[in-house]
């Protein structure tokens, strides 16, 4: 429906076009993904099936992306394809991979930035730093909880990056900081308009969204709040043969986890 109203108040002031009044027209959504439904809208006589397939583009370009940044990571084809396989066929990502929802643009466009990150190599190569800045803009303009699934993996990027050949620190810095910068402008540029004039309204509503469901467990440190993600991610992401599956890796991955502890303890802290 978003799609349709922008669509619509394009035709209806294509000759007055406010930008604030179409920026306005979605007030809690962000709204690239609408955006790019506009011309489906346009060409397809306003078919919601027709939205409905871009959300299958959108579908197969994570699993394509999801694949390139598990090879970028673990520098396995089995690793990559795996991870892509599984998680084409969760349940709940094949159902949305089909509907014209904000989740899986969300993820394509995260997995994108991370992909770009990864092979910015620290952010100490500028075109990939942009790039990563350009989906991460992106990502904003679509929901704007994918914030925090940049936080972590940019700290990891910015303190490590100081790590890389130290011989050429300083010059090597200035490089990544002048990156930064224009990545910043980029990232701004994409989604500040949209937020600025939106921002009382986005407040408003995220006083009330932002609280959490009463069905949700309400003590922090009780076994049922402790599992409760995990039973949901069991029932509607994994489902049963998955989440064995899950297990088995989990213990595989803590196990790997505990070796790299003890070498890096090893290396630094013990004399």
């Amino acid at each position: 429906m978003l799609s349709f109203k922008f669509l619509h108040y394009i035709q209806a002031n294509a000759v007055h076009f406010d930008i604030v009044s179409f920026l306005k027209i979605s007030e809690y959504y962000p709204p690239f993904v609408h955006f790019t439904g506009i011309i489906i809208a346009l060409f397809s006589g306003e078919n919601y099936k027709a939205l409905q397939l871009l959300g299958l583009v959108y579908f197969l370009f994570s699993i394509l992306t999801l694949y390139l940044y598990s090879f970028s990571v673990f520098k396995n084809k089995t690793t990559a394809f795996l991870s892509a396989f599984f998680y084409s066929f969760f349940i709940t990502n094949y159902q949305q991979g089909r509907d014209f929802m904000l989740d899986i643009p969300s993820v394509f466009f995260i997995l994108a930035a991370l992909y770009y990150q990864e092979n910015s190599r620290y952010f100490t190569k500028r075109k990939e730093t942009l790039i990563y800045s350009f989906f991460v803009g992106i990502s904003f303009l679509t929901k704007w909880t994918s914030l925090f699934f940049f936080i972590i993996p940019f700290l990891h990027g910015v303190v490590n990056g100081r790590k890389v050949e130290r011989e050429t620190l300083s010059r090597r810095q200035s490089h990544v900081l002048r990156s930064l910068l224009m990545g910043a402008v980029i990232i701004c540029v994409i989604c500040v308009p949209w937020y600025i004039v939106n921002l009382q309204r986005f407040i408003d509503i995220s006083k009330v969204t932002s609280i959490g469901e009463l069905a949700d467990p309400q003590n922090l440190l009780s076994l049922q709040n402790i599992f409760f993600n995990i039973n949901l991610l069991s029932m509607y992401q994994l489902t049963y043969i998955g989440a064995i599956f899950f297990l088995v890796c989990l213990f595989f991955f803590l196990k790997s986890a505990q070796i790299f502890v003890i070498q890096y303890l090893s290396l630094h802290l013990l004399p």
